[in-house]
């Protein structure tokens, strides 16, 4: 430490005040920029490390049966010894499925609807063709285009589908219930119970 403040008084035999103090100051700002960079890597190394979300399996018996690192969407398995098993799109294992009643959801789906259909889409008929019947992806964009043509003209296009099917099973939304609908968009609650009623 010593010697650190000795260089400027022996580099001032050489050089004018000037000199050293602008030499002793650069060597400043290069030792707090260098301190800034190393926070700054540490942190992002922190931050990256937040991302990985680790969950303990256990057999039935309570005995380990590994682990789930579940990061950017996706979910790795590894056994107990830490080996890798397999990777899987979104959460696993998926959470299971509540035993609501459904059953509106494909009434609606087969009668169609006037109005409140790419709301209808977006909020309930997608999310219950992929996460809770388990339809492909291919298949569940055909019944959206049938449900939306089915009672009036107009247009959907097929890329805004493909990207809601996409959007919704990677998420793994569930679908809203008519409780849900009714207290966050009246107009489309009132078109579903007027197919409802209409047998």
């Amino acid at each position: 430490m010593g010697i650190k403040f000795l260089f400027p008084l022996a580099v001032s035999r050489f050089f004018s005040w000037d000199v050293v103090l602008l030499i002793f100051a650069f060597r400043v700002v290069v030792q707090i920029l260098s301190y800034i960079f190393f926070l700054e890597y540490q942190s992002s190394i922190v931050s990256q490390e937040k991302k990985v979300r680790r969950i303990i399996l256990h057999y039935p018996d309570d005995t380990p049966a590994g682990h789930i690192e579940y990061a950017d969407g996706f979910s790795s398995i590894y056994d107990n010894e830490g080996n890798f098993l397999f990777k899987v799109e979104g959460k696993f294992p998926p959470s299971p499925k509540k035993s609501s009643d459904y059953s509106w959801i494909e009434k609606v789906l087969e009668k169609g609807l006037q109005d409140s259909r790419k709301r209808f889409i977006l909020y309930v008929a997608s999310r219950y063709l992929v996460n809770v019947k388990g339809i492909d992806e291919d298949v569940a964009l055909n019944i959206l285009k049938e449900f939306y043509y089915k009672l009036q003209s107009g247009k959907v296009y097929e890329s805004w589908l493909k990207s809601v099917l996409n959007g919704v099973k990677k998420k793994g939304l569930l679908p809203w219930s008519l409780k849900r609908i009714e207290e966050r968009d009246k107009e489309m609650y009132n078109e579903i119970m007027k197919a409802l009623k209409n047998n």
